[in-house]
């Protein structure tokens, strides 16, 4: 069973700082959700784009189609530090 959810931690440099892994990983991803100036930083041609809104659970309210996607979240690096 493949992962529901992939967090990338990105740094100001964006995706020139991300390892291939994590590249691939946004490049194939279905759903992309991070606050706009993460997503601004990275190309996800497959990807719908769910920016993170204010208060969070706002985002969660989301449609669940998109819930039913492999989700990954783009947050600023470390993703645990910043609370995501």
């Amino acid at each position: 069973m493949s992962a529901w959810l992939t967090v990338v931690g990105i740094g100001e440099d964006g995706a020139d700082g991300l390892g291939a892994a994590a590249r691939a990983s946004i490049d194939g991803a279905e759903l992309v959700v991070g606050g706009e100036r993460h997503l601004a930083l990275v190309s996800a041609p497959k990807a719908v784009r769910l920016p993170w809104k204010q208060p969070l659970t706002e985002t969660a309210a989301a449609p669940s189609s998109c819930w039913r996607a492999a989700i990954h979240s783009i947050t600023a690096w470390p993703p645990c530090f910043r609370g995501i």
